[in-house]
């Protein structure tokens, strides 16, 4: 049987040790993530992966856990940006950050997530 070694969006490739290859919107998921916390994407960008993969994965039929997990993280990024001030209480950018930190701490253990900086926290929406 062929195997495929998963590409992160990033261009990273998919560490082999990882479980999570399997689930392809994980990883996925979480190099999104890795990207927004280290400046590589806008909040707008980390929005669009986010909705894009649970489009898929509800498209695909993944398991309710992964869908479960996706529609979290879009609750959150929402709650974050608040594009037309929809959400109930909006997140400050430290917020979401140390969430975002807090989802991603056993996620890749050989990438160092990078502190908070104080012009992290001022980045616009």
């Amino acid at each position: 049987m062929l195997q495929v070694k998963p590409i992160a969006p990033s261009g990273r490739p998919v560490a082999p040790r990882s479980k999570l290859a399997r689930v392809p919107e994980l990883r996925q998921l979480f190099d999104a993530g890795h990207d927004y916390l280290q400046g590589r994407a806008s909040l707008y960008q980390l929005h669009a992966r986010v909705c894009h993969l649970r489009l898929l994965a509800k498209a695909a039929g993944a398991a309710p856990a992964v869908i479960a997990l996706l529609d979290e993280w879009a609750g959150r990024v929402e709650r974050r940006w608040s594009a037309w001030a929809l959400a109930a209480r909006v997140q400050t950018e430290s917020e979401f950050s140390a969430w975002l930190q807090a989802q991603l701490v056993f996620d890749r253990p050989d990438v160092k997530t990078p502190e908070l900086k104080a012009s992290k926290v001022a980045r616009s929406p």
